[in-house]
């Protein structure tokens, strides 16, 4: 958010600026009144990271989230969504509250999920034998984005933690429903 402020700082007033954080309401905070920032977050990549995995058709068909802000100057909104579209992705403009709800549940929940049942698989043995080393493509699958980058993702969770919290108590509330329905036998679940 410190860093939207000080590129707006020192850009000037002819500078479109956006951004592509993985977070839009603090950013957006930061820029608002701004008529020149357009938020924006390309839902593309993998887990893997460097120039060795880089693609030139990376953002292609790819959702690009925009988050204007009501001060936003329809031309320079404009001009990020062509650009945005040039390099392949499908712009989507978004309210950067509904925004960090929806990535909250459809991208920070998984990861987070992810690097909880990694742990959770390789935290011990199972009558001697090593669960990651005779796992199947089920916990592949479901764990290939555990330990992505740490740090980012670390960041992430806190910048979203509202939103994460709530989608967590969500998933928590379906696995309790599991469990019930386990309990008890109940193969209408």
């Amino acid at each position: 958010s410190t860093q939207i402020a000080a590129v707006l700082g020192a850009s000037g007033e002819s500078c479109t600026v956006t951004d592509v954080g993985s977070t839009k309401r603090g950013v957006c905070s930061a820029a608002a009144g701004e008529a020149r920032f357009v938020g924006g977050h390309p839902v593309s990549g993998s887990e893997a990271r460097g120039p060795a995995h880089a693609s030139a058709e990376l953002f292609e068909g790819s959702t690009w989230f925009l988050t204007p802000l009501a001060e936003t100057e329809p031309a320079r909104y404009r001009l990020v969504h062509g650009f945005v579209a040039s390099l392949g992705a499908v712009p989507l403009a978004i309210d950067p509250h509904a925004h960090d709800r929806l990535v909250a549940l459809t991208s920070h929940l998984p990861h987070a999920l992810a690097n909880l049942l990694l742990n959770q698989a390789g935290s011990g043995r199972v009558d001697g034998h090593d669960p990651l080393a005779v796992a199947g493509g089920s916990l592949r699958g479901m764990t290939r984005v555990a330990g992505a980058n740490p740090r980012i993702w670390v960041d992430i969770f806190l910048e979203n933690r509202a939103a994460l919290a709530a989608a967590l108590g969500e998933h928590r509330r379906g696995v309790e429903q599991l469990e019930a329905a386990l309990a008890e036998g109940d193969a209408t679940f």
